[in-house]
């Protein structure tokens, strides 16, 4: 009979417990006349309610991911743009520079290293003909760049230079330039691309190497379908 007596106790402090957490979820269960059938009942609407608010948070959260992802795609042009204009990020204008002429600092030496990559690991041999150059800041000085197309179809290609330091970006000034325009390549051809350039004499006196970097995309498929539409 204690025992019982026990297990009844403990059974109406476990009801007594239940029925306080539902009253604080929601306090008309407190209110006289609510008996647990009502309380159950509102234990599945609360249940059912949470679903309902997960399952549209969850949809929110997909909904702001595919917008910042769309957003984010559409603005890699325009952020391209912003560094070729300021120099961001080692990021410098694909296109000739007009250069007025300058005196050559033969007082000082600036080694250019040059790099090269492919994006996608696609098999084409990229290379320059020397790893480095050493040059007075103002002197013009040409080198050459080693394509070849390993491909047994011909392609279109674009590369893409950049500039380390990024502070030393502006300073550095290309006449000519295979990444000026996008280069065709017929199946298993190999070219020799010159590259002309020349730094600035105001480039600062803490910079004395400077690294130029191109990447080589492949753009036949852009470049087929441009054709198409025209």
């Amino acid at each position: 009979m204690q025992r019982a007596g026990w297990q009844l106790g403990r059974s109406d402090e476990r009801r007594n417990r239940q029925q306080e957490e539902a009253r604080q979820r929601h306090p008309v269960l407190g209110a006289p006349g609510v008996g647990v059938a009502d309380s159950r009942a509102f234990r599945v609407f609360d249940r059912a309610q949470m679903n309902a608010v997960k399952r549209n948070h969850g949809l929110r959260l997909l909904l702001v991911t595919i917008a910042m992802f769309g957003f984010g795609f559409a603005t890699v042009p325009l952020y391209n743009k912003l560094c070729y204009a300021i120099g961001l990020n080692g990021r410098v204008a694909n296109e000739a520079t007009r250069l007025a002429p300058a005196a050559v600092d033969s007082g000082r030496i600036v080694t250019v290293e040059f790099l090269t990559t492919v994006n996608g690991g696609r098999a084409w041999i990229f290379r320059p003909a020397q790893a480095q150059v050493a040059i007075h800041p103002g002197q013009m000085t040409t080198v050459q760049f080693d394509f070849t197309n390993t491909d047994d179809h011909d392609i279109v290609a674009q590369a893409v230079p950049n500039i380390a330091p990024a502070d030393a970006a502006q300073y550095l000034r290309k006449t000519e330039c295979f990444c000026f325009n996008r280069q065709a390549f017929a199946a298993g051809e190999q070219r020799y691309m010159p590259v002309a350039f020349t730094v600035d004499p105001a480039l600062p006196a803490d910079i004395d190497r400077l690294t130029l970097a191109y990447t080589f995309f492949d753009v036949t498929d852009a470049a087929r379908s441009r054709t198409d539409r025209s």
